[in-house]
């Protein structure tokens, strides 16, 4: 797959991915996947040093995907829920306030980041004309309190001979949350361009860094024998041990028995 190689090839690879139309579950390594029900519509991978829960909704029309990433500060005030979504044009049914207000109160007074494939012409993000579910997702945005991040006038995805460039991927903000938008020029042989959201704020990577392992078991069973040694050389000439030689054999036991190892997300400390 053309995205899991671009991914793969970056130095610092992002912490959270929405897709849309996935067709299947998709597995990338060194992320965690989290799909909709249906398992073809949407996903939200998190990358496997980043924690985060899945918070599964009822799915009114548009499918989606509904992620909590969890901030490395203890308690969850500053938690990000994150929505990956897709309604597919031929879907009739389409009662997507609902699934905002659910994913709200979910939510609290966490920011939410709702990203996704919505097929919903509006001149408001480009458009020449009007479409009833675009009318619908305006409503529910002034509704809902939503903010579009897209940049105006830039387009996300690539038009053909018959067809204009035109934006059917939107990304919402609901709630304070410090975000950029940008469309990269990638679009890896899709139509769909790359978009990219940068928040500023909390961290949620675990930090990596070198951790120190002790084999227990090793030491204790090597200062058992080291004691029981220096009790049958000394014999006759046996005296009691002061507490700062004991001390001194301990910490040597321990430095022979720990190991620095490096961190990972695999190996983490």
């Amino acid at each position: 797959m053309e995205l899991n190689l671009h991914i793969s090839g970056q130095d610092d690879p992002p912490a959270i991915i929405a897709l849309q139309e996935t067709n299947g579950k998709p597995r990338f390594s060194g992320y965690i996947t989290y799909t909709d029900p249906s398992g073809t519509g949407t996903a939200v991978l998190v990358r496997n040093n980043v924690a985060a829960t899945q918070h599964v909704t009822a799915q009114s029309g548009c499918e989606h995907t509904l992620v909590e990433v969890h901030a490395r500060e203890i308690g969850s005030t500053r938690n990000i829920f994150v929505m990956s979504a897709y309604c597919r044009p031929s879907q009739r049914q389409y009662d997507f306030d609902r699934t905002v207000q659910e994913a709200k109160r979910l939510a609290g007074t966490r920011p939410l980041l709702i990203l996704g494939d919505f097929n919903a012409p509006h001149t408001l993000w480009g458009y020449k004309f009007l479409s009833k579910r675009g009318k619908a997702l305006v409503r529910t945005m002034e509704d809902q309190d939503l903010v579009l991040l897209n940049e105006p006038g830039v387009t996300t995805r690539r038009g053909n001979s018959v067809a204009r460039d035109t934006t059917p991927d939107l990304s919402w903000l609901a709630g304070s949350l410090d975000a950029s938008w940008r469309c990269e020029e990638v679009d890896l042989g899709s139509d769909h361009s790359i978009i990219s959201i940068t928040v500023r704020g909390p961290c949620f990577r675990a930090e990596l860094g070198k951790a120190r392992i002790t084999d227990w078991d090793k030491m204790r069973k090597f200062t058992q024998e080291d004691e029981d040694a220096t009790g049958e050389d000394a014999g006759r000439d046996y005296k009691t041990q002061s507490y700062e030689e004991w001390a001194r054999n301990q910490k040597q036991a321990l430095q022979k028995f720990t190991q620095e190892i490096a961190t990972t997300t695999e190996t983490s400390a």
